[in-house]
């Protein structure tokens, strides 16, 4: 949730990204020494369930969106927080006997983590390897005909 009329003095989301809007918004805001508040009994319904190579494209994205504001993502490492979910699964899932549950999870954590690390080098690829690899591929179709 956002304070409205603070929204729209910042300038609300930045355009022409490839994702992250709310946390670059969010980052703004901190920097324009707004208070962001957690509040821990909300309850919000958001998932994913994404194929294989889905969860490659779309962490493609977010390694490309980290790529273009180190500034902001310079200071966390996005990594270590996967790394605890890795492990805070693994725990749950194999503690429950989910043997093949788990099997998928890492599957699936394989395809998050390379889809990641080739967006963060997505500028040593070709516009057209990084159309092929995003799931927001006109990011980049607006890229390539803007620089041809």
């Amino acid at each position: 949730m956002y304070d409205n009329d603070i929204f729209k003095k910042l300038g609300g989301f930045e355009e022409n990204i490839i994702l992250n809007e709310d946390t670059f918004y969010v980052y703004k805001a901190i920097q324009e020494d707004y208070k962001i508040i957690y509040k821990s009994d909300a309850r919000v319904l958001h998932s994913h369930n994404l194929a294989y190579k889905q969860q490659f494209m779309r962490n493609f994205d977010i390694g490309v969106s980290q790529e273009e504001k180190k500034e902001i993502f310079d200071k966390i490492k996005s990594e270590k927080e996967g790394i605890k979910l890795l492990k805070y699964a693994t725990k749950k899932m194999l503690s429950g006997l989910h043997f093949i549950s788990f099997v998928d999870f890492v599957i699936d954590c394989v395809y998050r983590y390379l889809g990641f690390k080739k967006g963060k080098s997505f500028e040593k690829l070709s516009i057209d390897e990084c159309i092929k690899y995003a799931n927001n591929k006109k990011y980049f179709m607006k890229k390539k005909y803007v620089n041809n």
